[in-house]
């Protein structure tokens, strides 16, 4: 059935004009309009919730990374396009293939590994610590190799104690450098083993390393006749010569 009347709709949000023609009465329909609305209303509204539930990818998430000096782990990638580190002082990187990527611990601190890959950009806190020691032992194998049994050894914290009494200076120093080498082979060996675990355990801070402490005692701290001492002695001894005197030098005097 046709109407005498027609809507006019202009182009307005939600405004529509009847126009009456000719010889006509009022429109039959009048909710037509008000059809016209409510279905641009729920265009408008389903348009927004598709908006709403729509999925947002998310910036990938930080990871920290605790390594011990001398370790390595392998990162697994997908496409990796390019890598870059903060600081190669404390560590480095290898690029193995597409799919993975060395890191490398170098030294104890911290920097930052970025990885951009299929995934987006990937960032890595990295934590380099010293290897862990147990310094109660290294204090014992000090003291087996000093092989002395006036010179003892203690650890108190981080620091291994020489405690003693020797002879001369020159033995005390030989001993701390016994002490010293011993303790620079076990972090080494401690480091290795580090490097060979997957998984890093705490170590000590980097400010808080192991060191071997001199507290030996030396007899006779002056121990070398200055040339000096020598040569008086020497002149001394042939003023006398038809005395009978023994002369001779000590450690900075002459008897």
């Amino acid at each position: 059935m046709r109407y005498p009347y027609r809507i006019n709709c202009l182009i307005k949000p939600f405004q529509c004009k009847r126009r009456r023609l000719p010889g006509g009465t009022r429109p039959h329909n009048m909710n037509t309009h008000f059809k016209l609305h409510n279905t641009i209303a729920v265009c408008i509204l389903l348009l927004i919730s598709a908006a709403l539930i729509s999925p947002v990818t998310a910036a990938p998430a930080e990871v920290t990374k605790v390594l011990t000096v001398g370790a390595t782990e392998l990162i697994e990638c997908k496409n990796l396009t390019r890598a870059a580190i903060g600081d190669p002082g404390v560590a480095d990187f290898a690029i193995v293939s597409s799919r993975e990527i060395l890191l490398n611990a170098k030294a104890s601190g911290a920097t930052c590994f970025y990885i951009w890959d299929a995934s987006g950009r990937r960032l890595f806190n990295i934590l380099v610590k010293s290897p862990e020691i147990d310094i109660a032992q290294v204090a014992q194998s000090i003291e087996k190799e000093i092989g002395n049994i006036n010179i003892s050894t203690r650890a108190v914290g981080t620091s291994i104690l020489l405690e003693g009494l020797v002879d001369t200076q020159a033995e005390s120093d030989r001993i701390y450098a016994i002490a010293q080498a011993v303790l620079a082979n076990k972090a080494s060996a401690g480091q290795y083993a580090a490097a060979g675990s997957k998984t890093a355990s705490p170590a000590p801070p980097a400010d808080g390393q192991a060191k071997v402490v001199n507290l030996i005692q030396v007899k006779k701290p002056i121990e070398e006749i200055s040339q000096r001492t020598i040569a008086t002695a020497k002149a001394i001894r042939e003023g006398l010569n038809r005395f009978p005197v023994n002369v001779r030098p000590l450690p900075g005097s002459v008897v």
